[in-house]
């Protein structure tokens, strides 16, 4: 059984939505006129899937979809948007963020569950990129020297997808707190340890580190891991 949340304000809308609850597997655990700032009582009511009309308030419809798409926490809900019409804001959320699962003019209720369906059957698409990350990111990181046995060897394969998911929007600061969120740790832990993987790689093997430099810091290892990964194939 899928649990979804709603968010709309569209009274009618809404009484169908409910009227159609357990359709397709679906239940529907709750729903709300206003999109919420803090998404941890969505785990509590185990929510799978959140459907959300944007117009309500996209400046919190944009934070949603952002610490959806880039919080561990949340990552797996399933997030499906509403929009009546392609206006500037509309155009802004779809191209910022990356959003392609949303219903787009009139819809039905119905319209939403197959939505929301169709969704959840979908494969995460951050999954391949993960997984070369994983893999080849591993392969890169070996060959300049650094050893898989250290903290910060994780640590970097981690921040390397946190970089490529946001390209140069994100700063080191940011990338440091995500990673320690992930590998529950802290963010001057994380920072340490991949300087220190860096440092030792560098000391054994200076002709091995990726782009030969004198000293690398770690944002320029974890942009340059960036750069390579994109030379191999699948980053654009």
């Amino acid at each position: 059984m899928i649990r979804a949340f709603l968010c709309v304000m569209d009274d009618d809308l809404l009484q169908d939505l409910i009227h159609l609850n357990h359709e397709n597997d679906i239940e529907i655990v709750g729903f709300s006129a206003a999109i919420p700032a803090d998404l941890d009582f969505l785990l509590d009511l185990q929510v799978d899937a959140v459907v959300v009309r944007d117009a309500i308030d996209a400046e919190r419809a944009d934070a949603m979809t952002e610490k959806i798409r880039n919080d561990p926490i949340y990552r797996h809900l399933h997030m499906i948007h509403l929009f009546r019409e392609i206006d500037g804001c509309t155009f802004h959320t779809l191209i910022q963020s990356c959003v392609n699962n949303y219903l787009l003019g009139t819809y039905t209720a119905k319209d939403i569950l197959r939505k929301i369906q169709d969704e959840m059957e979908t494969v995460d698409p951050t999954g391949d990129l993960v997984k070369f990350i994983e893999e080849i990111g591993s392969q890169i990181l070996i060959e300049s020297g650094i050893q898989e046995n250290l903290k910060g060897f994780s640590y970097m394969k981690t921040a390397a997808f946190a970089i490529a998911q946001h390209s140069s929007r994100i700063s080191m600061n940011e990338v440091y707190r995500y990673v320690a969120t992930v590998h529950d740790s802290t963010p001057d832990s994380v920072e340490k340890a991949i300087r220190s993987a860096i440092h030792q790689g560098y000391k054994s093997h200076p002709d091995r580190m990726i782009f030969h430099v004198k000293k690398p810091t770690n944002s320029w290892v974890l942009r340059m891991l960036i750069e390579v990964l994109k030379i191999r194939g699948m980053m654009g």
